[in-house]
């Protein structure tokens, strides 16, 4: 059965919603086809009886013009005493003390860092406490706002039944209003979602009368949002943010975004309708403990079905925003808004106690009111005349919000008197522009996935922040919010990879809509915020006494090779001497795994108890020796190395130069070519070409083959023989192809007898991150294949391989920075030490195995 007014009770089919089918308005309407599915959990079920029950509610409190006799205020006094109103706040000087009730919840917890961070704003003294009956170390008056989070409304609740409230104590429930709207609506049949912790009056859901047709199938449901800030006399507010559920898919928007001025006014009406059945249902109950200053969140679900009145679905206690999905933060960024909103509209202002005004406003309206009622009105006249994300349902011209007492006309003359007001405002201005120049470059919240505790805690107005990662943590989800909708924040969504060790991450804030005549083609930077993060070490464990040596060969986080064992297993070391290695990717002794890593532990059985600092990269059945310096730059004098690849493959490059050199006096992160003529007191020649140029369209990217030839062009002149070594390789670009072709071209410039090593592949693209490809679990699992194609090709062609896939795959969760997750090394400033030439050192214990590996393949032991 429809909700609707009395006056007209057919239902008036007509276009309602501002609906489309995607996240933003790109001016299409929505289409109508909707299948038919249940409403969103254990709430307040108002189905077909709910008519019945509004039209008998109508029918008994009547429409604002009828019912109880009522005085008529004289409009010329009470505007008077109103404009008195107007200027009786208090300064807000003066600091208030909040306590915030967070039960278990740790601080760091993200509802009650937004409380915290919002009521300091206030100015408001913040303290937390684990439950509200354990408040006296608080000072039972010394507090003004007591805020319970979600899941700690019943602790809240006891505390309030037992409790006398000062005059100017608020708390963010108002016990009341429960009480009323499960009295009228249990009676009805239809439970309530009570705060959390509380068993429900009665909690059976209504069957549809057989003999009644089925409502029409929805075509849209709209979650709102309604602040009540009284019971008696009833005030109440809906937030401009509703949440939209359409073809299956929930977005957040301003409500005027949604609805039609005409469906927006019945969506208020109804709403108004429900809260004026409860509380004139339970208006003779005893007025116990009143808290005049106190305030309840309730969350109403709309069902439109092309009528221009909704029928009223769901009521929930707080904010219930399950709908949304939180993979791009719509969740919490709606919630942190609303109640951003609400406590803004609350606590900007206070209305200050003054007998004097309280006289002059009695004397000039004719209304005499208590102290306590005289607050009430001045809180509500602020709100009605503060510009605000709020807009009224209670108390209503236009329709009944239930009974009626000489408070509430006093409160709909204020609402008339606003009206009058704000027509006649010629120079108000325009609220929530999108476009135009960003004024004010500040962000509102970062918000992170996992949680992030930045120090120091955010604030519109610091820019640099910091902030630890757990090993674990190998990529965020990051979303930045403007305070102002003309200013954009470049990136908004982001995923970020998190390399080990130091990193950063910058937003941008720019003009959200660049003016046509600006000169520059890109939008100009107005603000920048920085957050430093600091990814740790796994955590270790030294050993101090007897230990056991555990081996492992993949993570069981990320299984690379299917079939092969993961996480730490026992190892036992042989007691004969282990001979060198004759390749870098030999023996082969364990189904294609040429080698394992060691680390001692208390316990295999714990990878806590390992010390990682420890871990050490073994090939199965031989040993690689590290290559002496006085032996290094003797065996490699005389020779010119070569290096195409990627930026793996250029860090290789630089671990051999600052080996050669003792130190690296510059670097670059080049995406071109290189030369150095100045290694190893100049009797080694070092060079290196990027490959592949991805970021050109490809059909200007250089193929393999003419990359190859222009490298070896420029480094000539070059010897046809092992004084001459070609490293090749990078991340998962090289295949058994590229090998062809580097025969070909080595053959056709007539080197083919130089030395050649292939790096193999290594892990990496195994996070999401914007910009760059991820690979799907299926093409993790395939690297392992692709990777022995291209070591069996080596073979046959009598190439080198170093085998870094298989010294990576164990260690994934060791890069270092970088989106694409695959850097196992970084360069960054030495320490500052007696010797001028140490500026730059090649960091990452994974890069430097394969790197030494290398040396001891080009250097090998007699």
């Amino acid at each position: 059965m429809w909700v609707g007014d009395v006056t007209s009770p057919s239902p008036v089919r007509a276009p309602l919603l501002k609906v489309t089918t995607k996240c933003e308005d790109d001016g299409e309407a929505m289409k109508m086809p909707w299948r038919r599915r249940a409403l969103f959990g254990p709430l307040l079920v108002l189905l077909g009886a709910g008519g019945f029950l509004f039209y008998r509610t109508l029918n008994t409190s009547g429409n604002p013009g009828t019912g109880r006799s009522r005085a008529r205020h004289d409009g010329r006094k009470l505007s008077a005493a109103l404009q008195n109103l107007q200027s009786s706040r208090g300064t807000g000087g003066e600091r208030r003390r909040a306590v915030l009730v967070i039960g278990r919840r740790e601080p760091s917890d993200g509802e009650a860092q937004l409380y915290r961070r919002l009521l300091s704003r206030l100015r408001f003294h913040v303290q937390t406490s684990a439950r509200a009956d354990s408040m006296r170390q608080h000072g039972e008056g010394q507090w003004s706002l007591l805020v319970c989070v979600s899941s700690e409304e019943r602790n809240c609740l006891t505390k309030m039944a037992t409790s006398q409230l000062g005059p100017r104590q608020r708390v963010n429930l108002l016990p009341g209003l429960v009480e009323a709207l499960s009295a009228v609506l249990t009676a009805e049949g239809f439970p309530i979602t009570p705060p959390a912790g509380m068993a429900a009056n009665r909690s059976r859901t209504l069957a549809a009368d057989s003999a009644k047709a089925p409502p029409p199938d929805p075509v849209a449901v709209v979650t709102a949002f309604v602040l009540v800030t009284s019971l008696r006399p009833l005030s109440s507010f809906l937030h401009d943010v509703a949440v939209v559920t359409a073809n299956q898919t929930s977005r957040a928007a301003q409500l005027r975004d949604l609805l039609l001025p005409e469906a927006l006014e019945q969506a208020k009406r109804v709403i108004g309708h429900v809260l004026g059945a409860a509380v004139s249902a339970n208006e003779r109950a005893p007025n116990r403990n009143r808290c005049a200053l106190c305030y309840q969140l309730l969350t109403f679900t709309l069902t439109f079905s092309g009528a221009i009145t909704p029928l009223v679905t769901q009521v929930g206690v707080g904010l219930s925003l399950g709908v949304l999905s939180d993979e791009q933060f719509d969740r919490q960024v709606t919630r942190d808004v609303i109640l951003e909103d609400t406590l803004d509209f609350l606590l900007s202002s206070e209305a200050a106690d003054d007998d004097a005004q309280r006289d002059v406003f009695t004397e000039t309206s004719g209304v005499r009111v208590s102290v306590e009622n005289f607050r009430l009105l001045q809180n509500f006249h602020h709100h009605m005349m503060a510009p605000s994300s709020f807009q009224l349902v209670c108390p209503s011209v236009s329709w009944s919000c239930g009974s009626i007492s000489r408070l509430s006309d006093v409160l709909l003359a204020i609402v008339r008197h606003s009206k009058n007001s704000r027509a006649n405002r010629s120079d108000a201005p325009a609220a929530d522009r999108s476009t135009g120049r960003c004024t004010e470059p500040r962000l509102r919240q970062i918000y992170f996935s996992p949680p992030l505790t930045l120090s120091p805690a955010f604030s519109p107005h610091v820019t640099q922040y910091s902030a630890d990662v757990t090993f674990d943590t190998l990529v965020l989800r990051m979303r930045a919010e403007t305070v102002s909708k003309a200013c954009r924040a470049h990136p908004r969504v982001s995923m970020v990879p998190v390399g080990l060790g130091r990193g950063s991450v910058n937003i941008l804030l720019t003009d959200a809509d660049a003016p046509a005549s600006s000169p520059s083609p890109s939008p100009r930077t107005l603000a920048i915020y920085t957050v430093h993060l600091l990814r740790e070490a796994p955590p270790s464990l030294p050993m101090f006494g007897d230990h056991v040596t555990c081996s492992f060969l993949q993570d069981c986080g990320l299984v690379v090779v299917p079939g092969l064992p993961c996480g730490l297993e026992s190892f036992s070391r042989s007691p004969d001497p282990l001979s060198a290695c004759t390749s870098g990717h030999a023996p082969v002794s364990w189904r294609g795994v040429e080698g394992r890593w060691l680390v001692p532990c208390l316990s295999c059985s714990d990878n806590r108890t390992c010390d990682w600092r420890e871990v050490t990269w073994q090939p199965d059945g031989c040993r690689h020796p590290l290559v002496e310096t006085p032996r290094l730059r003797q065996c490699m004098a005389g020779k010119k190395v070569l290096f195409l690849g990627d930026s793996t493959n250029r860090g290789m490059m630089y671990f051999l130069l600052e080996r050669l050199n003792s130190s690296l006096a510059a670097w670059h992160k080049a995406h071109d070519t290189l030369a150095y003529d100045n290694v190893n007191g100049g009797r080694t020649w070092a060079a290196y070409s990027y490959y592949p140029q991805f970021w050109l369209e490809p059909r200007r990217r250089p193929a393999f083959g003419q990359a190859l030839a222009r490298l070896l062009h420029r480094s000539r002149p070059l010897a046809n023989s092992e004084q001459t070594v070609l490293v090749v390789g990078g991340v998962q670009w090289l295949t058994a192809n590229h090998l062809q072709t580097l025969r070909a071209v080595l053959d056709r410039e007539s080197l083919a007898g130089v030395r050649v090593v292939l790096k193999s592949l290594g892990m990496g693209f195994h996070v999401p991150a914007d910009g760059v490809r991820s690979l799907a679990p299926e093409a993790i699992r395939n690297l392992s294949r692709q990777n022995a194609d291209i070591i069996a090709s080596a073979e046959r062609h009598g190439y080198e391989v170093i085998d870094t896939l298989a010294i990576t795959m164990g260690r994934y969760k060791d890069f270092l920075q970088g989106r694409c997750a695959c850097h196992f090394h970084k360069v960054e400033k030495s320490r500052p030490g007696p010797s001028a030439a140490s500026s730059y050192h090649v960091r990452g214990p994974v890069n430097e195995i394969y790197s030494e590996i290398l040396l001891s393949r080009l250097c090998p032991t007699a």
